[in-house]
């Protein structure tokens, strides 16, 4: 209900500005089930969904909706995990990927780092049962 609420109220005000950019920080856990993310992907899938459906809702308005769409960053809630971190980055490199993704280009998502998130990419257009064995064979002995 939250969710309706607060896209008709951007509804309004963006449809009298006509421009404006709306950014939803979302995660990499988003692209497909993963170990070890059973309370945090599905959330995180939730958000890219969202924001898929408000950029065909602000697109008419000339709003930009941008989805962040991160790795592994390296803060106090991933200092708690106990399994392993693939290509996991410092929070000025994130803040340089996202600040660039914004204001220098012009595209709906800004993922990173390249060499896990496309990894990720690819593996999510693969089969249920193709992908949970990859995924599962890959990440079989990751706790530390």
């Amino acid at each position: 209900m939250e969710q309706l609420i607060l896209s008709k109220l951007l509804n309004n005000i963006l449809e009298i500005e006509k421009k404006g950019t709306i950014t939803i920080v979302s995660s990499i856990a988003g692209y497909r089930g993963l170990p070890n993310s059973t309370g945090y992907g599905p959330s995180k899938s939730a958000l890219n969904n969202l924001a898929e459906s408000l950029y065909f809702d602000f697109k008419r308005f000339g709003v930009r909706v941008c989805l962040v769409s991160p790795g592994f960053i390296k803060t106090p809630m991933t200092d708690k995990n106990d399994f392993k971190m693939p290509f996991i980055k410092t929070t000025d490199y994130a803040a340089n990927k996202i600040y660039d993704g914004l204001i220098n280009k012009n595209v709906f998502e800004i993922h990173f780092p390249k060499s896990l998130t496309i990894i990720l990419k690819i593996l999510s257009f693969l089969p249920s049962k193709l992908y949970f064995s990859l995924v599962g064979q890959m990440t079989k002995y990751q706790k530390k």
